[in-house]
This record gives structure tokens, sequence and C-alpha cells, in this order.
């Protein structure tokens, strides 16, 4: 992968630190890192550590992503563009939110964060289905790793399970409350459950 290519994801996280820069006089003490189900904010940190710790981590964080898919040999380069502009993404969208709910514009996290995701699980579902064998992307499970066969079909049902459950996520979080709640647990379940029952299925019959 190309230095230029890894390098605008890293920088688009450093936006955050330029926001709450701009922002750093009217920003309390303690900001919101972690919220609820109820949308709430349940986890604070200090001012320094939520505007500049956070982004410095998810840098850390894809470093490590894209050392790994390097060292495994991932050989899908759109599938390391979904990955590696994922967190960057992810994160602006969060830090923006919670600046807001910083400075009392409160909003639901879950009904930005949930359709974030849900459109991630949209991208990543279409191109799921393109990975090879590999110890990092995709459905990754005893049967599939060591059968080429199993892993094209189970990782082609894969991606269609995460893209049905991205816009379960896409729709239940743009309605929030409990049905937010409800489409994420049903997202989870059919975006791991069925395609690790098929896997195994194929694997016996």
């Amino acid at each position: 992968m190309k230095n230029s290519r890894v390098l605008l994801p890293n920088l688009i996280s450093l936006l955050p630190i330029v926001y709450g820069g701009l922002l750093w006089q009217y920003l309390p003490q303690q900001l919101p890192i972690h919220f609820g189900i109820d949308g709430q904010p349940d986890q604070y940190a200090p001012k320094l550590i939520a505007v500049i710790g956070l982004p410095v981590l998810i840098i850390t964080v894809n470093y490590v992503i894209i050392r790994s898919m390097k060292n495994k040999g991932i050989d899908n380069q759109k599938v390391f563009t979904v990955l590696i502009w994922s967190l960057p993404l992810l994160l602006n969208v969060v830090q923006i939110v919670t600046f807001r709910h910083a400075l009392n514009y409160h909003i639901n996290i879950g009904s930005v964060i949930l359709p974030v995701i849900g459109l991630l699980f949209i991208v990543l579902g279409n191109y799921l289905p393109k990975t090879t064998p590999n110890y990092m992307v995709g459905i990754r499970l005893p049967e599939t790793l060591h059968n080429s066969e199993n892993w094209q079909k189970t990782n082609r049902l894969g991606g269609f399970t995460m893209v049905f459950a991205g816009f379960i996520l896409l729709i239940t979080g743009i309605i929030g409350n409990m049905i937010a709640v409800i489409g994420l647990i049903v997202a989870m379940v059919i975006t791991i459950l069925v395609p690790a029952v098929y896997a195994s299925w194929l694997a016996h019959r």
C-alpha cells in the first residue's frame, strides 16, 4: 500500500484535535467518552485526553492494522481502503457528537453512530465475498480457513448478511430509542451467527 494512501486517513484522524483546539475554551474540563444504550454519557475523561488522546489512539490502532495486513499478505486493496478509512471517519463523527454534547447541544448519539456503522457494514459487505482465505479479514473460522470453497461460499453469504445488517442498523438507528437497541442486537446475531452456522453445515454435509 502506498504511503500516500495511508497518510490521508491518519490526517483525517487528527481533525478532531483541530475541532477541539478551536472549541477548547468553551469545552468543560471533563468530556464524555462513552454513552449508554439510552444515549446518555456514562464515562468521562479529562479534556486533554478526550481531545488529543483518542485521535492518537485511533492512529496507533490503524497503524497496527496496516502493519498486520501487510505482514499477513492481504491482497485486496479495496478492503484495505475501507478498513483504514473506517476508524478515522467514525472517530470524527463520534468526536463531533461528543463536543456538541459537551456544549449542551444534545443529540442521541445512537441515531448518528448506528447509521454510520450501518453504512460501513454495507460497504464492507460488498467487498467481503472478494477476499481470499486469510487470518485477518473475512469470516475466519476453522472450517473456512482450511477449505477455500467453504471460505468462498461462507464469505459470499457473510457479505449478504452484513449488507442486510447494515440496512437494519441504518433504519433502526434513525428511528432511535429501543428500536435501535433491538436493531443492533438483531444485526449482530445475523452477522455473526448465520455465517458460522452455514460454514459448519458446509463442513459436515
